[in-house]
């Protein structure tokens, strides 16, 4: 009954709060002609992740010029979108693609609808009747994570077609899952320590052949310079202070963004860098995070050998959401596909409060705002005044996303000595 009690609150909950912030989402943009917090603050970039990474996919030297941070799987897939739209290949730069191949949008959308439904078709969700499924289909669709990533044309959307099928029973689908996840994020490595400490050598050694093949093929395919990537994504983890403060809030998923803003330039000018310190912000966070991450290293370590690998599994997309400013609040999606798994666990009740607090638009209740000037929004085609704001949803949920880490944690560590060590799922 106690789990019954908690899918059904969290599902009526979860579809009121989407339902809410879509139709603030509609009002905001017919009265002010653009999205409001937590969509990034340059209403002209639309969908711009998407065109400008398909712009360097067309044209090369996406590693030696553009440095991007992206493996060459991805410039692959977008130029495969690209031939199926027949786009001008003489476009000079993303912003012009985009002007000359809004076809190609629907391929974005295409994979934004398609996403859910791979999700909810997954083992995780088998025991939620179709109707619930089509009920949250919707929600998760208007939900602010996901509208969030179509806004932008992230690629991160792709990783949700195979996030689901680590958790199938096939050892085979969970070596091809994590092999593509890295190739698409490399972040998602972290996932091989499912084969460590599962004691499973052979599914690592393939899963690490076959990211590796992947990652060589498509390079060779795609530019030669493909190994410029890792020192690209070395020199992207040094340059944070060059990001403006609007975009680190935009929608953060990870606790040191606040770090990060306390020790940007445009902060230290504000004036409000010795009240931090003189309170000890700083130092309270800096703790909480690394404290968090040891705890989870310890937990990995000591106890995952009790654990069903759907619930490791879990442990490890939740640390990943929580691993630094550079994953992004993009990674906020891949709760989509555990969130079943927190109605299995002990405390489903503290996890079903975090995980509404994470997905409800929480941003609609602002905290700051400032006047930015005038902007063309892509979305309306004409010029506007746009006053960017900051929302409550921007600012708790890093800290609501570290505290399931760490409820997490807890929860692994206190029962890890009662139970007998798991060697099967």
């Amino acid at each position: 009954m106690g789990l019954f009690n908690s899918r059904s609150f969290f599902l009526c909950t979860f579809v009121i709060g989407q339902l809410v912030g879509l139709f603030y989402y509609l009002c905001f943009f017919s009265d002010n002609s653009y999205l409001p917090s937590p969509f990034l603050y340059d209403k002209e970039n639309t969908f711009m992740d998407f065109f400008n990474t398909m712009y360097w996919a067309i044209n090369g030297g996406a590693y030696s010029i553009w440095h991007s941070i992206y493996p060459p799987l991805n410039f692959i897939f977008l130029t495969i979108i690209n031939t199926l739209s027949f786009n001008d290949l003489n476009s000079n730069g993303g912003f012009d693609l985009r002007d000359k191949s809004f076809f190609t949008i629907y391929y974005l959308f295409f994979l934004y609808l398609a996403s859910p439904y791979f999700i909810l078709k997954s083992m995780n969700w088998i025991d939620f009747s179709k109707k619930k499924k089509q009920i949250l289909y919707f929600s998760f669709l208007i939900s602010t994570p996901m509208l969030f990533v179509l806004e932008r044309g992230n690629l991160i959307i792709l990783s949700l077609f195979f996030l689901p099928l680590l958790f199938q029973p096939s050892m085979y689908l969970q070596i091809l899952a994590v092999a593509v996840l890295i190739n698409i994020k490399p972040y998602f490595a972290l996932l091989l320590i499912l084969f460590l400490v599962k004691n499973k050598p052979n599914s690592f050694f393939m899963c690490a052949a076959l990211t590796g093949l992947i990652f060589v093929i498509t390079g060779v395919i795609y530019d030669e310079n493909f190994i410029m990537v890792f020192g690209n994504i070395f020199d992207f983890s040094q340059i944070k202070n060059q990001i403006s403060i609007m975009d680190l809030l935009a929608m953060p998923s990870c606790i040191s963004v606040f770090l990060n803003v306390f020790k940007h330039p445009q902060f230290i000018n504000s004036g409000y860098l010795s009240i931090v310190e003189s309170l000890g912000i700083d130092s309270i966070i800096q703790i909480i995070f690394v404290s968090t991450l040891s705890l989870t290293v310890f937990v990995i370590l000591k106890c995952s050998k009790y654990l069903k690998e759907s619930h490791f599994l879990t442990l490890l997309i939740v640390l990943i959401t929580n691993l630094s400013v550079s994953v992004g609040g993009y990674s906020l999606i891949f709760y989509l596909v555990i969130i079943p798994i927190f109605f299995e666990l002990k405390y489903k009740k503290i996890y079903t409060v975090f995980l509404l607090l994470l997905f409800l638009p929480l941003d609609i209740i602002t905290l700051a705002s400032y006047n930015i000037g005038v902007q063309r929004p892509f979305l309306f085609g004409s010029n506007v005044n746009v006053v960017w704001t900051e929302g409550l949803g921007s600012f708790l949920k890093p800290i609501i996303n570290i505290m399931i880490l760490l409820t997490l944690n807890i929860e692994i560590f206190l029962q890890q000595i009662k139970l007998k060590p798991i060697t099967t799922n």
